[in-house]
């Protein structure tokens, strides 16, 4: 492992672990998704609505530096084309995990399919502060 107090043990939030490892957010999701990378701690942090005043607190990943530099000699992963991989285009490593859907995706498919089926005019909206899904 690494020696106690160097580089290795340090740790940062997912943001700025796709940032260290030069890849998109969805590219570190895929990661965690493969089971090659897991948070060894989280944080709680207070974030503020833009110019309202509300607040909410929400927990932070944390992932050790050590881990993520130990991600770039998994073999069969050409990291160079994962990190030329232009928002909005698939990821190179979804060959190696599928992430499961996303809750706004999974409330959006029951909202249509409710539309649908009985022909209602329906709603979704996700009141954040809150952290929950509003349907009407």
């Amino acid at each position: 492992m690494w020696p106690s107090g160097s580089r290795g043990f340090r740790l940062r939030p997912g943001r700025t672990a796709a940032q260290h490892l030069e890849i998109r957010r969805r590219d570190l999701e895929y990661c965690i998704e493969a089971g090659w990378l897991a948070p060894v701690s989280q944080v709680r942090r207070t974030v503020w609505s833009g110019g309202r005043g509300h607040r909410k607190v929400v927990e932070v990943p944390m992932y050790r530096v050590g881990d993520l530099d130990a991600l770039k000699d998994i073999p069969g992963v050409d990291w160079e084309a994962v990190r030329a991989t232009k928002p909005g285009r698939p990821s190179p490593l979804r060959a190696f995990a599928q992430l499961a859907p996303q809750r706004a995706a999974a409330v959006r498919a029951f909202v249509d399919e409710l539309r649908e089926r009985f022909g209602l005019p329906v709603w979704a909206r996700f009141a954040n502060l809150d952290n929950h899904w509003l349907i009407d």
